[in-house]
């Protein structure tokens, strides 16, 4: 193996395991919730680390994702980035005319939370209904919005769909736009309309708040969204910029409480 793909596997190695050490500090804040992504996530990182060392030799190899401690930038392109299935539309972006629908949903999630808590986790899982109006039913142009954001927000050279531990897909029909890893926008398409759009949101600086804000001013140009946090029941239009002001301090004092 040469030090390129050395160094690549334990960047890949140094990230899995500062993930697990980001989850058990959650637990020890008493943080489940936000200890839950990073387990996984540590464990396919540090996967994919040894996966590159034992396939040096191999040209069909899994794709090199960058670090979650480096981003690098060249020109208006990132590298490769991946999602995990337990990320996707949990942070999601909506018509505008949800907000009813979506406001009444996440009070029912709440609500189910606390029912089904206990000292081990839940005993039941919430399964969310579908919001009445689609994305998709807005007919919003992919090529359109791909050419929107990349004029503002760099885009991701692709986007990889983490199967498991050890196996990855490249999403040929997704898109993922951002300034690092950390704050993301992701879109899928159909038939060459928007499916869904969706966000990896980890606020842990200011410079993280504008980089999301951003991303909210370029997205309002195409239409009126809200935006949907189930995991915090957080449900507000990008117009309300109190709330989203709001909601977005709320998230960095809270990744600087688990630290």
């Amino acid at each position: 193996m040469n030090n390129k793909k050395k160094l690549q596997s334990g960047l890949f190695i140094l990230a899995g395991i500062m993930f697990l050490v980001a989850a058990v500090f959650s637990l020890l804040a008493g943080n489940k919730l936000m200890s839950v992504p990073y387990f996984p996530l540590g464990f396919c990182f540090i996967a994919i680390g040894f996966s590159n060392q034992n396939k040096g030799k191999d040209d069909q190899k899994l794709p090199v994702w960058p670090s979650a401690t480096v981003s690098i930038m060249e020109g208006d392109v990132m590298p490769g980035i991946f999602f995990h299935e337990d990320d996707f539309c949990q942070i999601e972006l909506l018509p505008v005319e949800n907000l009813a629908f979506c406001l009444n949903q996440a009070n029912s999630m709440s609500d189910f939370s606390e029912a089904h808590k206990t000292d081990m986790g839940y005993t039941d899982i919430f399964i969310r209904k579908d919001a009445p109006v689609s994305m998709y039913s807005k007919k919003i142009s992919a090529a359109m919005l791909q050419k929107t954001l990349g004029m503002a927000i760099p885009e991701f050279e692709g986007v990889f769909y983490a199967a498991s531990a050890s196996r990855s897909v490249r999403c040929e029909h997704t898109r993922a736009f951002g300034q690092a890893e950390n704050v993301v926008l992701f879109y899928d398409h159909e038939d060459g309309l928007v499916k869904n759009i969706w966000l990896t949101l980890h606020v842990t600086k200011n410079a993280d708040i504008a980089a999301t804000k951003g991303i909210f001013d370029v997205l309002s140009k195409t239409g009126d969204f809200l935006l949907a946090d189930w995991g915090w029941s957080f449900i507000a239009p990008l117009s309300n910029f109190a709330a989203i002001d709001t909601y977005l301090e709320a998230r960095l004092k809270d990744s600087s409480a688990a630290v």
